[in-house]
């Protein structure tokens, strides 16, 4: 068996020790990049929690109304592929027009509302018409008032019209009355001639 020789096992040794090296620093390198990326994405996740709390909190998200807004986006055509808050947005958007008559901000339709139940209520047409009154049982009885006005209307229409014929007739007997008279004058005219 030959003898070892200092020289091969000390060649060894620097290779074990570089090789050790090399990957003590790779694997520093990789932790430091791996803390890094870490750090950035418990920095987004934050960022993203603080965003999503402004617009609603845990307890609203599992609440019926968000379920049947993401229902409303699979179920309903027109709002396809829309998150809840899309759907939101764009129901309020609709239901503004329709109050409104174009598309407004909560504040102007908030505003409208109020000066129409305000004009409505004062206008005293016999709706009985409150200021605390929902919109839409506003408008149910206008509505019913304006057909009872329509009927009123009708019905006055049919009085006028049965006066003129009544004094149509009153006029033609009139008419007959007279030209009876005018022909007894004459006749009594024409005796006194005679």
């Amino acid at each position: 068996m030959p003898p070892i020789s200092p020289q091969g096992s000390r060649t060894g040794l620097v290779t074990t020790l570089v090789v050790f090296v090399i990957l003590f620093v790779t694997t520093t390198i990789l932790w430091i990049y791996e803390s890094a990326e870490r750090r950035n994405r418990d920095d987004q996740v934050t960022e993203m929690k603080k965003r999503l709390t402004e617009v609603v909190d845990e307890a609203t998200i599992a609440s019926p109304d968000v379920e049947a807004l993401k229902r409303a986006s699979t179920e309903n055509p027109n709002y396809a592929g829309m998150s809840a808050m899309q759907v939101a947005l764009k129901q309020r958007g609709e239901l503004s027009s329709q109050v409104a008559g174009t598309a407004a901000t909560y504040p102007q339709v908030q505003q409208r509302i109020s000066q129409a139940m305000a004009r409505a209520a004062a206008g005293d047409v016999g709706a009985g018409i409150a200021k605390t009154m929902s919109l839409s049982d506003a408008v149910t009885r206008l509505a019913d008032r304006l057909a009872q006005l329509n009927q009123e209307r009708d019905a006055l229409a049919k009085q006028v019209e049965a006066a003129k014929s009544e004094t149509q007739q009153v006029l033609a007997k009139r008419d007959d009355l007279l030209k009876q008279k005018d022909a007894e004058i004459a006749k009594v005219t024409q005796e006194m001639q005679g």
